[in-house]
């Protein structure tokens, strides 16, 4: 049986996508993946922040995690404050590269990273969930909310996500939700989210 995991959107950004007050609590359920579901405890969702950076460094460590993320090797720790400065930095959202990241906790634990790049005609997106968490339905329900978030935060309505082609659960999990594969760039599937009807692009 598969868990069914509500994300339960308690944060909203300012106008530059920074902190503001949180909103109220809003729940969106994940797409099924079985016809016997279960109950969890809801994700809770916040702004990425100083204090989860060694949540994700312990991810991003881990050779099981990265192995379907860029080259598949492990980050060292001038890339981990390479990025993880720049999802803290607070820079204008239309600004080329500029990160905003969602944590995602239940039972104020973080299970997991939720990740969001302006890239020139999309916003790339991306999920990190630690290998004790795999198969609890984590990276869907921070799917779902990032499809309900991201766009408004970005004002855009083209999301992309890129994956290696033996990375068959991501795979999943984004079709599931209206993603569509495109063309393969540097060893990866990219695949494209929209509002509206598909463009194929």
């Amino acid at each position: 049986m598969t868990a069914q995991i509500r994300a339960v959107v308690q944060l909203e950004f300012t106008q530059n996508g920074g902190l503001a007050r949180p909103a109220p609590s809003r729940s969106k359920s994940s797409q099924p993946e079985s016809h016997q579901m279960i109950s969890a405890p809801p994700l809770r969702l916040k702004p990425f922040d100083a204090a989860d950076v060694p949540f994700f460094t312990s991810m991003a460590t881990d050779p099981r995690v990265t192995k379907y993320v860029g080259d598949g090797r492990t980050w060292d720790q001038a890339t981990i404050a390479e990025k993880t400065n720049n999802a803290l930095r607070d820079a204008p959202l239309n600004e080329l590269g500029v990160a905003r990241w969602i944590t995602a906790h239940r039972d104020d634990q973080p299970v997991g990273v939720f990740v969001s790049t302006r890239r020139e005609s999309a916003v790339e997106i991306g999920y990190w969930v630690p290998p004790e968490r795999w198969g609890q339905g984590i990276a869907g329900a921070m799917i779902d909310a990032g499809l309900e978030i991201i766009p408004r935060l970005f004002n855009t309505n083209i999301l992309i996500a890129h994956v290696d082609p033996n990375n068959a659960a991501s795979a999943r999990v984004l079709t599931r939700r209206g993603f569509h594969t495109t063309v393969r760039e540097n060893g990866l599937d990219r695949y494209i989210w929209q509002v509206g009807p598909f463009a194929g692009r």
